[in-house]
C-alpha cells in the first residue's frame, strides 16, 4: 500500500499549496478513497460470515450431542435393544429399547419401553416412552404409525452423506459386531448450504441384572 500512501501525501501537499487540487487529482483521491472503503467493508463482511458459520456449526454440534446423549443413556441402561430390519418396513429408522429405571430388575415396574424414530419427512428424531407392560404401546408399532404423542428431540437431521458405507440412522451390532451394541449415525444440517455436522457413536449395553423376561417391548 506504499503507492497509495505516496499518492495521498502528494494530493494533500497540493491541497495545502497555493495551486490547490486539480480536477484530476480530486477524482483520483475520491476513487482511491472508495476503493479503500470497499476493501475495509469486504473484510468486515467476510469476518461476519465466518463468525456466523462458526456459530451455526457450534449450535448444530451442541444439538446433536444433546440428542445422542439421550439415545446413549437409554441404550446403556437398557436390555435388550432392537432395530427392526429394513425389510420390516421401518428402514432402520426405528430403535426400541427396554430401559431399566428402577432398582429391582426382576419386576416390570423397573422397566420402560423407549422408542426413537427418525422421520425423513420432517428430518427429525422423535422419542417415545411408555411403561414396559404386556400391553406396551411399542408392541403394536406398524410402518406408517402416527407420531402423535412422540417428543421431537432434534430437527434438521439427515443420513450422514460423509459417513463411510452410508450407514443407516440406527444399526444393531455397532462397530463391535455384537448384538448388545447399537450404532447411531446421522448428520445435523445448518443454515449454511453444504455444511453438516456428523454425529456417530457405537453404544455398548451395560448388564442390568435379572431382567423381567415376561415383558417385551416389541413383537418378534
Amino acid at each position: 500500500m506504499t503507492w497509495f500512501r505516496t499518492i495521498l501525501v502528494t494530493v494533500r501537499r497540493r491541497a495545502h499549496g497555493d495551486e490547490g487540487m486539480s480536477l484530476v487529482e480530486l477524482i483520483v483521491y475520491m476513487v482511491l478513497t472508495v476503493l479503500l472503503g470497499g476493501l475495509v467493508a469486504t473484510t468486515f463482511i467476510n469476518g461476519q460470515h465466518a463468525q456466523a458459520r462458526a456459530k451455526s456449526l457450534a449450535d448444530a454440534s451442541n444439538e446433536g450431542q444433546l440428542a445422542v446423549a439421550q439415545i446413549e443413556q437409554s441404550i446403556r441402561n437398557g436390555w435388550p435393544a432392537k432395530v427392526p430390519l429394513a425389510d420390516a418396513g421401518f428402514g432402520n429408522n426405528l430403535l426400541i429399547v427396554k430401559t431399566r429405571v428402577g432398582d429391582d430388575g426382576s419386576v416390570a415396574s423397573s422397566w420402560n419401553c423407549q422408542a426413537f424414530y427418525y422421520d425423513s419427512a420432517t428430518k427429525a428424531i422423535y422419542r417415545w416412552t411408555t411403561p414396559a407392560t404386556v400391553t406396551s404401546a411399542t408392541l403394536d408399532l406398524q410402518p406408517g404409525f402416527s407420531l402423535v404423542g412422540w417428543k421431537k428431540i432434534i430437527g434438521d437431521v439427515i443420513e450422514d452423506p460423509d459417513a463411510v458405507g452410508s450407514p443407516p440412522i440406527f444399526r444393531n451390532g455397532g462397530d463391535y459386531g455384537a448384538y448388545n451394541t447399537v450404532a447411531v449415525n446421522f448428520a445435523v444440517t445448518t443454515n449454511k448450504p453444504g455444511t453438516n455436522v456428523s454425529i456417530s457413536t457405537s453404544v455398548y449395553q451395560r448388564p442390568q441384572g435379572d431382567a423381567d423376561a415376561n415383558v417385551s417391548c416389541w413383537n418378534d
